[in-house]
């Protein structure tokens, strides 16, 4: 509620200078924060595993931002939608603006999912990024694989893929 009139207006900034082109990414990202503060994220991968934590759409080409979320637990700023969850919510809310535009959105596993990705397949609006192999919605690939393998399934609309380096790698793609 305090910084919501600072950050809004930057927001309106970002895009108001740049309109993206067509390739999307949404990830999380850490503001070093040493100070008392309730919503202080710890995240032990990152960086500056004290923070803030925002949630940012960004062009691909570019790198250029264009929205913020500041993650602040259960006041988080976001449209809740209960079929999507907490992370297909985020991406909705920050994709509002270019759904049904023809952008693609490239994501990591913890916003992949079948619901999700149907969600904007249904909105004209492509996706792709790894995805955790125990997703609701998810297909069941086979057992062990050697180097070099590869497994798909695709039902019109998602392409599930299994790949397998040095360990398995699973990919979710409207795109493909």
């Amino acid at each position: 509620r305090k910084i919501r009139s600072i950050i809004t207006p930057i927001v309106q900034s970002f895009n108001d200078i740049f309109y993206p082109y067509q390739d999307l990414c949404i990830d999380e990202s850490m503001v070093k924060w040493k100070g008392r503060l309730s919503f202080k994220q710890f995240i032990p991968s990152k960086r500056h595993r004290f923070g803030i934590k925002l949630f940012v759409l960004c062009d691909v080409q570019t790198g250029y931002v264009q929205d913020i979320i500041v993650y602040t637990g259960k006041s988080t700023d976001i449209s809740m939608i209960t079929e999507l969850g907490m992370s297909g919510s985020v991406v909705s809310t920050l994709m509002k603006p270019f759904i049904g535009k023809g952008h693609i959105l490239y994501v990591d596993n913890w916003y992949t999912s079948p619901t999700l990705f149907r969600y904007l397949f249904r909105n004209q609006t492509g996706a792709c990024g790894t995805v955790r192999p125990n997703r609701k919605g998810m297909p069941r690939f086979k057992g062990k694989m050697s180097k070099g393998d590869v497994e798909h399934f695709n039902n019109g609309q998602l392409l599930a893929t299994k790949w397998h380096d040095k360990r398995d790698v699973h990919i979710l793609s409207s795109i493909h």
